[in-house]
């Protein structure tokens, strides 16, 4: 059983990290093939896509802190993660809020 916040629940928030980490693997093989065929050098196009997903993970790593401690409010945190993550003091905040608090048993 999860929490609900109004009709989202936690199974859902799963449901949509997972369809993220889809998002990732994608930009991976975009940006990979773009750089690939500017570059004109396959190690190139894969330094630069290993590069942005790298990027990608420490962007959302507040996210998945969140998730391997089962936080209570990983929605929350998601959502300050993905519209306001781009601000070093936001990402610093749902960076702490990951790691502060109880975990959800």
């Amino acid at each position: 059983m999860g929490f609900n916040v109004g009709k989202c629940t936690y199974g859902r928030l799963l449901g949509l990290m997972g369809i993220l980490s889809y998002i990732v693997i994608a930009i991976f093989l975009v940006t990979f093939v773009s750089y690939w065929a500017i570059l004109e050098s396959f190690w190139g196009g894969l330094g630069v896509g290993i590069l942005m997903v790298f990027c990608l993970w420490i962007a959302f790593l507040p996210l998945w802190i969140a998730r391997v401690r089962k936080h209570p409010h990983s929605l929350a945190i998601f959502l300050i993660n993905l519209l306001l993550g781009w601000t070093l003091l936001f990402w610093l905040i749902a960076l702490i809020w990951a790691f502060v608090g109880k975990e959800d048993k």
